[in-house]
């Protein structure tokens, strides 16, 4: 019977019992060589037995730890969550590591910690579609990864500070877990503590079980006697695993150590472990300079002009081990005792002669300059925009709080990233930020640049995708912006005329919509203002056996007028559009050129005909704007109202938040009328609480001549019988504004929406006027408006299933020629969605999550499940599309027309120019006041039967107003850009065989 199997019958602790061996061969008197030789043969017979290997499908033996700061910062502890959670999403575990008897009895049974090679550096890496790294955190960490790379000066430091004897070449099969006449010392004075609770007993912990405790025991301290062994035994157990000459395995324990003890936490920074990070993050010490210095210091003569520098360094070096123990005290706070301690200890190890004279003399004469806060520096230095996308979506997909917590965990993803192309590309799009690239690009011409534009201002990007399987695939996601933001789908952009891809889609949804009911007799007969309607109901009348496809087909032939004379009455005011092209003013096209050529006019028109064939389908609508009793008026009139009020309350909000009483007082007075009863008002309104003489006070300098006291008495009184609209009618000041100012002095800390909800009531009474009114016209003014509100919530819905980004949009036919902004990502997953005939795939970033590779948790699982959703008729996205490929083939998107595949591949897309500015209009439409924005040109596109993207080209702020480039550059860049890209259409992994478990890593998962 071997030794486990006899511990276990014993009816006592089996953690206790692994010791006795190690005391009665530790006690062995004179003996040295000797014992050492017998109990390496001893643990190292235990030690042999443990193994760990991965094999494919989930693992039945496998254990994960519960505590420890180590397991839970590399995620260990957190794998069976996360294995869950995947696994609910439709994940599945593709290998998991198998655990030996000797491993799974340790644990379970002698309640150690699992014992194995441990790393003492891991973190995040994401690698692309081919395995080719886009990001690693261990490849850029401040640690050592051979123990020759540590200088000697570091290494004898920490050995004569907390483990003197651990790297003794004479004792090759020494247990660097247990140093006996220190633990024995130890025990004994643990005895006479039985007796005298205050006596101190002193620590027998080397390196390796100091280890063992801050990486797993619970808060990573020792929690007792039983904790203590339990370090020891696996701390000698993990020594001992590759047989009995630990003097390699006790070299890795110095240099695991120095990469790994924890050392609080700095500011900027977050949690700090290893002596590399602590140089850094407390000194603002680079650690290769530490380490060339140090390297170096026992050959420098006394006159060499760095010793002062490794004087420096060194005392910095001997700073951070003394504080080994209470890194937050000495580190954080007491850095005075922690300079005493210092040259202490210099003296120490000179006399020890563990530093020569010279460096004690240059560390003695330095001082330590800490830093008050430590960024963490970029993990890589190519192009990051991929790896970024790859860690959001897997930090979603994890359900963790930060990216910070994702590139702790021991984690390698596979993304979906082709990474020498996305590099190329973004070499590419950076060059066009030059004049010599712009030129060489084609990008000066008509419709493009100028010859005095800088472009250098204009940003680019561009996204590619492709559709693999069941899912979307991002092949390419980059653009030319320094730092983590994404243009592609960082903010909101007004995208010109790929909104009216969106109008067509939407027109051509309600129009199968009415083919159906039509088909089907369900329909209604059409209103006389809901043309769509009266259109497909004729063409059915007509063609009764006309299919679907058909019918679509001829409504992208149906004619509309591009004249911009016509004002439009949309978005609570009246609008007029106009052409790009003056020359189309006069005609009258099919909504089929109107997309291919990009006419404003036709669009805005579908888009109203769209609007009433919203609201006209209702039977009601006649009745509720011609009857003064309809009970839907008065409650979609108070719609009106709240749905106005807010909008003048959140102009008010960010005019007034912040300031201070006065200043909000000062501010306000200066809108308002200047006559005594309308300042009186503001001030009441200003300083509801203020009494009569306070108000006086404020009056006598903004009046020339100020009333008798009982005048102003009066008028003090007076103002309390005030409505809002009264106080707004003799202040000039919207009755919302002077409740806004109350407001803000009696609850400050109310939040906007909370101040939102409270206007409520106040809203309904300022509006009262609206809700009384006898005139039927007035009402019925707002009426229109919340009527086609409620159109384009409609609307607005249909486009968020297709992707459209934002909860909101604001109501109006402007709508269809960009005004409520796009993202790029968005716009070219609705290519997705037409490229795979009406089906929504999942876009995915990763394929595959693998953790905690070579260790006992090893875990392979795939990406979540993928399921398409149809979200569009297959007739309607195949119209759709048929609409795009022409916008290529003779329209605005030509000049990218056989650049793929030398037209083996067909291009469709869609093109959009946002000249963006906010402006001011008065009642009747007019401009009153104009400033410029920004300036974009986009065009979105889907190659074959496959692949779909966009590319963006953007300039911000006043200096837009100076180009004049349309959507023509954006096709440009993507013609330049189509040699590089086409690398990125040969597929890899579309295979379905399984892989072996020898490829699983690093090779990239199944796609």
């Amino acid at each position: 019977m071997t030794l486990l199997p006899r511990l276990k019958t014993l009816r006592v602790s089996p953690l206790w019992l692994f010791f006795p061996l190690f005391g009665f061969l530790g006690g062995m008197v004179g003996m040295e060589i000797q014992q050492g030789r017998l109990q390496a043969m001893a643990i190292e017979r235990v030690a042999a037995g443990i193994d760990h290997h991965l094999e494919l499908g989930p693992s039945d033996s496998i254990s994960f730890p519960l505590q420890g700061p180590y397991d839970r910062r590399l995620g260990y502890t957190e794998l069976p969550r996360i294995i869950h959670m995947l696994q609910a999403q439709g994940s599945r575990v593709i290998a998991q590591a198998r655990w030996s008897k000797r491993l799974v009895d340790l644990v379970r049974t002698f309640s150690l910690f699992p014992v194995y090679d441990e790393k003492a550096v891991a973190g995040l890496t994401v690698l692309d579609r081919h395995g080719a790294r886009l990001y690693d955190v261990v490849a850029s960490s401040r640690a050592y990864f051979e123990f020759r790379e540590i200088p000697p000066v570091v290494a004898k430091t920490l050995m004569f500070i907390e483990n003197r004897e651990l790297l003794d070449p004479a004792q090759r099969h020494r247990n660097p877990a247990v140093e006996w006449d220190r633990f024995a010392y130890a025990v004994a004075q643990k005895g006479v503590q039985l007796f005298k609770p205050s006596h101190k007993v002193p620590g027998a912990s080397t390196l390796a079980t100091q280890m063992e405790k801050y990486r797993h025991s619970d808060g990573g301290r020792t929690q007792g006697t039983a904790d203590k062994l339990r370090q020891m035994a696996t701390g000698a157990l993990r020594a001992y695993l590759h047989g009995t000459d630990t003097r390699h395995a006790r070299q890795e324990v110095l240099r695991d150590y120095l990469n790994s003890v924890p050392l609080s936490a700095m500011n900027g920074h977050g949690a700090v472990y290893g002596y590399g990070d602590a140089m850094w993050a407390y000194f603002g010490t680079d650690f290769e300079t530490v380490n060339s210095t140090l390297h170096g210091v026992e050959a420098m003569s006394a006159d060499e002009a760095t010793l002062a520098d490794a004087g420096r360094i060194y005392r910095q070096t001997v700073a951070l081990m003394l504080s080994l123990r209470r890194p937050s005290r000495f580190l954080l706070n007491d850095h005075h005792t922690l300079e005493q301690m210092v040259d202490h200890h210099l003296q120490l190890m000179h006399d020890g002669n563990v530093i020569s004279a010279q460096l004690r003399n240059a560390a003695l004469d330095a001082q330590l300059s800490f830093q008050d806060r430590a960024e963490i520096t970029p993990i890589v230095a190519q192009d990051r925009k991929a790896a970024d996308a790859a860690r959001i979506a897997a930090m979603q997909t994890l359900n963790l709080d930060r990216l910070y917590t994702l590139d702790q965990l021991d984690l390698t993803v596979t993304s979906t990233f082709d990474g020498a192309v996305q590099q190329k590309v973004s070499e590419m799009l950076a060059a066009l930020q030059t004049v010599e690239g712009a030129q060489a690009a084609g990008l000066y011409g008509d419709s493009l640049l100028a010859k005095d534009n800088d472009p250098s201002r204009i940003e680019y990007s561009v996204s590619l995708y492709e559709r693999v399987g069941d899912m979307n695939a991002i092949r390419v996601h980059t653009d030319t912006i320094n730092g983590p933001f994404s243009l592609n789908d960082g903010m909101k952009l007004e995208l010109g005329s790929t909104a009216k891809l969106r109008t067509l889609i939407t027109w051509l949804e309600y129009t199968a919509e009415l083919y159906d009911a039509e088909k089907d007799g369900s329909a209604k007969p059409p209103h006389v203002r809901d043309t769509l309607h009266r259109w497909v109901h004729a063409e059915v009348s007509a063609h009764p056996e006309i299919g679907l496809a058909d019918l679509l087909d001829r409504a992208l032939d149906r004619k509309f007028s591009a004249s911009p004379t016509e004002k439009f009455f949309t978005g609570g005011g009246m609008h007029q559009f106009h052409n790009f092209d003056k020359d189309d003013n006069h005609r009258t096209v099919t909504i089929r050129e109107a997309l291919r050529r990009s006419i404003n006019l036709p669009c805005v028109r579908m888009m109203r005909e769209l609007a009433h064939h919203i609201t006209y389908r209702h039977d009601d609508i006649d009745s509720l704007l011609a009857d003064a009793d309809n009970p839907r008026r008065r409650a979609m009139l108070e719609r009106f109202a709240l749905y106005e009020g807010e909008v003048f309350l959140q102009r008010f909000i960010d005019r007034y938040r912040g300031m201070r009483a006065a200043d909000a007082l000062e501010a306000i007075s200066l809108r308002g009328e200047d006559h005594i009863d309308a300042l009186a008002v503001i001030f009441r309104a200003a300083r509801p609480d203020a009494d009569l003489a306070a108000m006086s006070a404020w009056l006598a300098p903004r009046i020339e001549a100020l009333p008798d006291a009982d005048v102003l008495e009066r008028l003090y009184a007076k103002i309390d019988g005030f409505d809002l609209q009264d106080r707004g009618y003799i202040t000039g000041i919207h009755p919302l504004e002077l409740w806004l100012i109350a407001r803000l002095q009696t609850h400050t800390d109310e939040t906007d929406a909370q101040i939102i909800a409270a206007a409520k009531g106040p809203t309904i009474e300022v509006y009262r006027w609206l809700l009384d009114s006898k005139s039927l016209n007035a009402q019925n003014t707002r009426l229109h408006i919340m009527i086609e509100q409620d159109a384009f919530d409609e609307i607005h819905a249909r486009w968020r299933k297709l992707g459209y980004p934002f909860d909101t949009f604001i109501a109006s036919y402007g709508t269809a020629l960009g005004s409520a902004g796009d993202r790029p990502t968005a716009l070219a997953k609705l290519m997705g969605v037409l490229s795979a005939g009406g089906v929504r795939y999942p876009v995915r970033a990763i394929t595959r999550y693998h953790f905690a590779q070579h260790t006992p948790f090893e875990t392979v699982l795939s990406a979540p499940a993928n399921t398409g959703e149809q979200v569009l008729k297959p007739e309607v996205a195949a119209a759709a599309r048929a609409v795009v490929l022409d916008v290529v083939a003779n329209g605005t998107g030509r000049r990218i027309k056989g650049e793929f595949g030398g037209g083996a591949l067909v291009v469709g897309g869609k093109t959009g120019t946002g000249d963006n500015r906010s402006r001011a209009v008065d009642r009747n439409g007019t401009v009153t006041a104009e400033s410029v924005r920004n300036r974009t040109a986009t065009f979105t596109f889907l190659i074959g039967e496959r692949w779909f993207g966009v590319v963006t080209a953007y300039v911000a702020g006043a200096e837009a107003d100076d180009y004049r480039f349309t959507s023509a550059i954006a096709t440009q860049v993507l013609r330049h850009l189509a040699p590089t890209l086409l690398p990125a259409f040969a597929s890899v992994g579309e295979s379905t065989k399984r892989r072996s478990v020898a490829t699983l890593s690093p090779a990239p998962a199944v796609e």
